[in-house]
């Protein structure tokens, strides 16, 4: 009975990583549960997601959440642990919950160790026109096509959290912040 009980541990432990990993790694870099949310998991550098960053991240959900909760739920099964221990045990999940709270860019602690964040997934609509500049709605569109074309240098500037805050900015089209972003935008990649 023990070796099943220890078979499925195992078991559950490589399936929930396996499935992150599948997942994450994926090109929408999201489950199906990040996907229904509208959200993703991007690097903060904006490079590609690895698998090393994929495996950290979850590796240390496991250390923030399952471990602890495994312990707490096996004290009514085993009976050997005291009270102590799963208040200690839900002190240590709280304190991993509340983990986000205290860093500025609001982080777990798997994402701080991978360089990870998860971002809100780019609408379809705005996609293409931040990944490659070209005009594809109409406000831009009446707007000459040449003067918005970037170079793949001038794009690698920015990273993926930069790019949504861009995307978030023309979404809500509220001129002065439009105006001080280009400002930021054309120092940045050198443009007059």
């Amino acid at each position: 009975g023990g070796f099943l009980v220890v078979l499925f541990i195992i078991g559950t432990f490589l399936a929930r990583n396996a499935y992150f990993l599948y997942f994450e790694l994926g090109q929408r870099a999201a489950t199906w549960g990040k996907r229904a949310l509208g959200i993703r998991v991007a690097v903060r550098d904006g490079g590609r997601l690895t698998a090393e960053a994929v495996i950290a991240r979850n590796l240390l959900r496991d250390i923030e959440l399952f471990l602890p909760v495994m312990f707490m739920t096996s004290s009514g099964i085993q009976g050997s642990l005291s009270e102590f221990a799963a208040w200690a045990g839900l002190f240590w999940v709280g304190s991993f919950a509340l983990f986000p709270l205290l860093n500025k860019d609001r982080l777990r602690c798997g994402d701080l160790i991978a360089g990870t964040w998860v971002v809100q997934a780019p609408k379809a609509q705005l996609a293409g026109l931040v990944a490659t500049g070209v005009p594809e709605n109409d406000l831009i569109a009446a707007l000459p096509s040449d003067r918005y074309r970037f170079t793949e240098a001038e794009l690698a500037v920015y990273g993926e959290y930069e790019l949504q805050t861009l995307e978030q900015v023309l979404r809500t089209a509220n001129a002065e912040s439009m105006q001080a972003v280009a400002t930021t935008i054309c120092g940045k990649i050198g443009w007059t």
